[in-house]
Formats: structure tokens, C-alpha cells, sequence
């Protein structure tokens, strides 16, 4: 079956059979083979990968073969350098794990080395175990750089920050190394003593440095650098509220609906990823940029005064808002375009597009128990006004705060929605 999983896929598998699935990326195909087997039953599976719902063939690791072990959701595991294997894994659960050498620059070599400690010693509890047991002439610096960027060593309880970030003693990384290779020496040196191991002293592992942790940006950054995907979470994961509430349509609805859209209104939200300015032949400046949301991605193009206008809001990474208007493209007729009529940024929606939230009470819900919920939503920070309808029998009156905002978010909506009242977005 030929598939492009851009977004979640609903599929029905019927008993004892193997599909394949190619998945068709920016980089090519790889190959993902599933076996499935159930008696007399018919299976629904959800694939859910991860939060940022991109093909999983830009990962680009060629073949990734696993047996479900029940039947539910579908997930992806970060690393560990204490409990993965070589590639891909699925634990008893029936959730894909990553192997090691499936980060950039680490090397199916020196994976196996680390796996190959683990298994004939024990599970590590520090990068300072790890330079210490396996062999450091495989397990190399760089090996360990990526792997503790790649989170591989998350479970140890250090930040990622911590082992590639230099203080003037030199990064954690390196610590470790210098800390393995003097316990690998004391204990050859050891060996070679007349008094055996009764020589050698137990060396204390020393102290990372307490690095601020990098923010959820640039760590989903690094590992997309490193393993071709976001693990930790997406970048748009904290604009849920806006995109469930501001925008109209998706990336793949771009693609699905077509022409379908030509004339409509049309509001996205998405990640830039790429960033390629030039210069025309006549002079005049123009840029193309491609725009990722959970759905997919799209490059879009703007030109001379419409690119001017927006230059201010297409940067790298940049997270934006989109008004636009859907028309026919004039390079080629069967699809659609965009008339990129507004662009914003992402987290400047909610004070673009949300004046006020109106919450309706009736007079007898009005006590010092729910006044208390109510100012629990004030947010010193907020940019949205506060507004009430309160009923009595057949009457209503409307009355807003001059003086307290509420910052709309999903933290918020749910606190509305605990109140068990009646509300609405103006």
C-alpha cells in the first residue's frame, strides 16, 4: 500500500498478513514493514507519531521493521543509553524506542559497544559509568556530544546543557572522558602491580557543572539537527489554544481541498523551517520559505512589495500567523495559491484576534466561592478583556472589567471550563 503519512492514518488491518508501507519524503523512500497478526478479528490502529505528526520517513534510517505486541496507540520513545539497542526497538508496551545509532554522528560502532557493556554488565547510571566500561576508542567524544544532545542520557537526571556546555574546565563531556580514562588506566596500572587490585583507590566520580537548561526551542532544534525529528515535544505544542481557535485549515488542507479553496478565506499557523532570499532578474527582492504545522509542510513564495511588507516576520523558526486568500496559481492553473494578505506572530494572536472572553452567570451562582475562581483567571499579563452577562428570571445585564485581563491560553480555557459556566469568545 502506498501511503503518505503526513498526519494520523485511521488503517484496518485484517488477520495474518504483512503490509508495507512506503513512505515518500523530501529525501526519498524507506521502507516500513509492520507484522500483523490477530485471529478472526479485525484491528484499527492509530498512528500516532509523536506531536509533530510528520512523515516518519524524514528520519531517513532506511528499513524499520517491528511486531505489534497489542493494539492501541502507537508511540515514540526517546533514547536512553541504559536500555536501547543498536536502531529501533519496541518495548513491552508496543512503543518504538530509538536506538542509539540512529542520532547523527554516533555511529552504529560505537552503539554497539555501549549496548554490548550493558548487557554483559548492567545498566549505566551516569555518562561517568559509560566513559569508564566501554571502550573509549569506539565511544568517542563526539559519539557522546550527540547522544547527551539527542537526550540519550536524560534518565541520568542532568541537563542536556550540562555535558556540551564549556565553563572553563571544559564541558561535562569531557570530564567524563578524562574521569574514564583515569579509571581505565588506575586499573591496568593495577593489574600490573604486585599487589593486584589491593593498589588501586576508588576514584570519586566528579560534579557536571549546574548549566541552565536550554528552552524547549532550542532543545527540539538540537534534536531535529541530530535525529531529523522533534522528540521532546513540537514547537507549536504551546500555541494549541490559537491554532484550535484562529485557524481555519491546515497544511494538508492545502493539498486535499485544491482549487476547492480558491476564493475562501484561509487563516494558517505554522513553524518556518527554511528561509531562501534572492534577488530577481528585474531587481526586485523575493523569498521562499517553507511553513511546517502538525500536518505537514508547503513552500510558499512572496515578491517584491507583498515580501517587504512581511520581511519582518519570516525569519528561521519563526512560529506565524496567516491571512490569506485562496486563488488559482498563474504558474500552473490545476493548483491552488495563497494570497498572503496578513502575517503575524503566532503568539501575538490572541491579542489580534481575541478582544474579550463573556461569561454568562445567572445571580444566584454569584458568591464569594466563585468570585474567588473568577480572580484566579486575572493575569497581570493578560491582553483580553473580561466580561460577564448576568441573568435574573427574564432580565440581563452585560458588565466588563475596565481593570482586570485574563491571558488566554489552554491553562485558562481549562479553568473556564471548570467553572461549569457558560462562555464565549468575542
Amino acid at each position: 500500500t502506498d501511503l503518505k503519512l503526513v498526519n494520523p492514518k485511521i488503517l484496518e488491518f485484517e488477520t495474518f498478513f504483512k503490509i508495507e508501507c512506503i513512505i515518500k519524503t523530501y529525501f526519498g523512500e524507506i521502507v516500513k514493514s509492520y507484522e500483523i497478526s490477530k485471529i478472526d478479528e479485525t484491528i484499527n490502529i492509530y498512528y500516532k507519531f509523536l506531536n509533530f505528526k510528520r512523515p516518519l520517513g524524514i528520519l531517513r534510517f532506511g528499513i524499520i521493521s517491528f511486531e505489534m505486541s497489542n493494539w492501541g496507540e502507537l508511540n515514540i520513545f526517546t533514547k536512553n543509553g541504559g536500555k536501547e539497542y543498536e536502531k529501533f526497538s519496541v518495548n513491552k508496551d508496543g512503543a518504538i524506542r530509538f536506538g542509539l545509532a540512529a542520532i547523527k554522528g554516533v555511529g552504529g560502532t560505537a552503539a554497539i559497544e555501549i549496548i554490548r557493556e550493558r548487557k554483559e554488565n548492567g545498566v549505566y547510571t551516569s555518562i561517568f559509568e559509560i566513559c569508564t566500561r566501554a571502550n573509549q576508542r569506539v565511544v568517542n567524544k563526539k559519539s557522546l556530544e550527540n547522544l547527551a544532545i539527542g537526550g540519550a542520557f536524560d534518565e541520568f537526571g542532568i541537563n542536556r546543557s550540562s555535558y556540551v556546555t564549556d565553563v572553563g574546565q571544559g564541558m561535562g563531556v569531557e570530564m567524563a572522558i578524562r574521569f574514564g580514562n583515569q579509571v581505565q588506566n588506575d586499573a591496568m596500572n593495577s593489574q600490573a602491580s604486585l599487589f593486584g587490585e589491593a593498589g588501586s583507590l576508588e576514584i570519586k566520580e566528579p560534579e557536571l557543572p549546574q548549566i541552565e537548561p536550554w528552552s524547549l526551542m532550542e532543545k527540539l532544534q538540537r534534536e531535529k539537527e541530530l535525529v531529523g525529528i522533534y522528540i521532546s515535544g513540537h514547537p507549536l505544542n504551546n500555541f494549541k489554544f490559537e491554532i484550535d481557535h484562529f485557524t481555519t485549515h491546515t497544511l494538508q488542507d492545502l493539498e486535499e481541498q485544491n482549487l476547492k479553496l480558491e476564493g475562501a478565506d484561509i487563516r494558517l499557523a505554522g513553524l518556518i523551517n527554511t528561509v531562501r532570499e534572492a534577488v530577481s532578474k528585474n531587481g526586485k527582492p523575493y523569498c521562499i520559505f517553507t511553513l511546517e504545522d502538525f500536518s505537514g509542510t508547503r513552500e510558499f513564495a512572496m515578491f517584491g512589495e507583498r515580501y517587504t511588507e512581511n520581511k519582518s516576520w519570516i525569519e528561521l523558526n519563526a512560529q506565524i500567523f496567516i491571512v490569506a486568500k485562496g486563488e488559482k496559481s498563474y504558474r500552473d492553473p490545476d493548483k491552488l495559491d495563497l494570497n498572503i494578505r496578513q502575517m503575524t506572530f503566532l503568539e501575538d494572536t490572541v491579542a489580534n484576534q481575541l478582544k474579550k472572553v463573556t461569561i454568562d452567570m445567572s445571580v444566584n451562582e454569584i458568591n464569594e466561592a466563585m468570585m474567588t475562581k473568577l480572580f484566579d483567571l486575572v493575569d497581570e499579563r493578560g491582553k483580553v478583556g473580561l466580561c460577564f452577562k448576568i441573568k435574573s428570571g427574564d432580565k440581563a445585564i452585560k458588565a466588563s472589567s475596565a481593570r482586570y485581563k485574563i491571558q488566554m491560553d489552554e491553562i485558562t480555557k481549562g479553568k473556564l471550563e471548570d467553572l461549569g459556566l457558560n462562555f464565549r469568545f468575542n
